[in-house]
């Protein structure tokens, strides 16, 4: 047997060090990806926060030690990335700032008990980001005032003008949401073209879709790799697959992205969803879900199937990173 070299070791003591960590936060990941999936209106986007979350608590948490609410502590980082994403988008759209935020003397108990319910399912893009954020976290996750206080960094009394302002907006809601805008025709185009010689197995038509800077990320598998891992990596395991799957335009949450169905004697089920981005007429990113626990389908309504094991890539070619 060959001796492993250091770099070896050391890779193989991150990644045990990676698979106990997902394994100490596994039970927090569902609630924290329900949070930012209701707080950014897209269950995909959420994922995207979760992953972001998960990375920053990894790398800090030699410097924390061990927090004293691990809960609170990853809900707080979430909720900073999720806000971040928020104010990201605001400035692209250009809309305005939130309304200065005001104080009240208590929460009131029949606004609440109207307000809550069936509302919060839909409350998403009708409130502004913090008072969707703590209604979310009051009544929906449980968080007392004093933990959404501290979670979000504010005081307990503007917490409550927050939920009072929200709750007072959902009683008066008029149940019509704001659909994300549609994908433009050519970015569409791409997408089919791309989804047909993905099903196809034409790879080098595949890759003249792609921009020379093309960046590939497989969540929980790969991060951001180059060019060259599409045809190395990513399309190699696709084939290898013991079973039947395809991809498919489809819509979520409002998002144009690839669906991939999974076959199951003839009879397809959704199994995961991959998006896409485009620049001048070709693909720049590409983001894969298919290995991203099953809370994320059951967080769309699909009772998921047998989670897939990546596939063992060693095969298929250089595995450093571009």
């Amino acid at each position: 047997m060959t001796a492993q070299t250091p770099s070896e070791e050391m890779l193989q003591d991150q990644q045990r060090s990676r698979e106990r960590f997902l394994a100490m936060v596994g039970d927090l990941r569902p609630q924290l990806h329900r949070y930012c999936a209701r707080l950014l209106g897209s269950a995909l986007d959420g994922e995207d926060i979760v992953q972001d979350t998960l990375a920053t608590a990894y790398f800090k948490l030699p410097v924390v030690r061990e927090p004293r609410d691990l809960r609170a502590w990853l809900f707080r980082i979430a909720h900073n990335r999720a806000i971040d994403e928020i104010r990201r988008r605001k400035v692209r759209s250009g809309e305005g700032d939130e309304a200065p935020e005001v104080a009240v003397e208590a929460e009131d108990p029949v606004v609440k008990a109207q307000a809550v319910g069936e509302a919060l399912g839909t409350l998403i893009d009708r409130l502004p980001p913090k008072e969707r954020a703590y209604i979310l976290l009051k009544d929906v996750m449980g968080f007392s005032l004093q933990e959404i206080a501290t979670i979000v960094g504010s005081s307990v009394g503007a917490v409550k003008a927050a939920l009072y302002r929200g709750r007072t907006k959902l009683e008066g809601d008029d149940g019509v949401a704001r659909q994300a805008d549609p994908a433009t025709p050519k970015h569409r185009r791409l997408i089919e073209e791309y989804a047909r010689c993905f099903n196809a197995g034409a790879w080098d038509d595949l890759v003249r879709l792609l921009a020379a800077d093309a960046r590939l990320e497989v969540l929980e598998v790969y991060d951001g790799l180059g060019h060259g891992a599409f045809t190395d990596r990513y399309c190699f395991n696709y084939s290898k697959f013991s079973f039947d799957w395809q991809l498919r335009l489809g819509e979520l949450d409002g998002e144009t992205l690839l669906l991939v169905d999974r076959y199951f004697d003839d009879r397809p089920e959704l199994f995961s969803a991959i998006r896409l981005w485009s620049r001048d007429g070709e693909i720049i990113r590409v983001r894969d879900y298919l290995h991203v626990p099953t809370y994320l389908l059951e967080s769309l309504g699909v009772r998921p199937t047998d989670p897939i094991e990546p596939v063992d890539h060693s095969a298929g070619g250089d595995s450093s990173s571009d």
